[in-house]
């Protein structure tokens, strides 16, 4: 009797490391400061921010580590069944209070029958990425932004943020 609970133990343990992959899609993964995670056919980066620097010419910092991101963008899309992946980002708005909102803006539809024919993660990225779905819009952005009056006035202008695709 003694055997056979030792049995079920190593059997539930092993059931629980194949099912790692489900795991990490529900709860997700930190990636930098955001958490990123799968429902169906969407990929999720949650409190996702990014900021423009001065530490260097166009200088960008996000709150996710972009490789990572692209990886697992790149994984997702080679290993399910789905026939399209969404990207969609979540972004973070605080009050006065500290009390946070967010609003979701889908910047991306991957095609997966195209991106399995891709040999590597490196050829597929030069095609598809997190930085080229989340700066598709920016050249209209910045046609919008550079039309507005006298280029040597001082003007308050948004922040960048790409329109949803949905």
């Amino acid at each position: 009797m003694r055997m056979k609970k030792y049995y079920i133990i190593l059997i539930g343990f092993c059931l629980s490391l194949s099912s790692c992959n489900y795991i990490t899609d529900i709860f997700g993964t930190k990636m930098g400061e955001s958490r990123v995670y799968r429902s169906g056919n969407e990929i999720f980066v949650d409190d996702f921010s990014y900021s423009q620097g001065i530490s260097s010419i166009n200088g960008k910092n996000y709150s996710v580590d972009i490789k990572m991101l692209d990886e697992y963008i790149y994984h997702v899309c080679t290993t399910t069944s789905e026939n399209y992946i969404y990207v969609t980002i979540r972004r973070v708005f605080k009050n006065q209070y500290g009390e946070k909102s967010y609003e979701n803006i889908t910047i991306g539809k991957i095609d997966v029958a195209e991106s399995k024919k891709y040999k590597s993660f490196s050829y597929w990225n030069d095609y598809y990425g997190f930085a080229d779905m989340f700066y598709k819009d920016i050249r209209e952005y910045n046609e919008q932004y550079n039309r507005i009056g006298d280029p040597y006035t001082v003007r308050i202008v948004p922040a960048y943020y790409p329109r949803s695709i949905k």
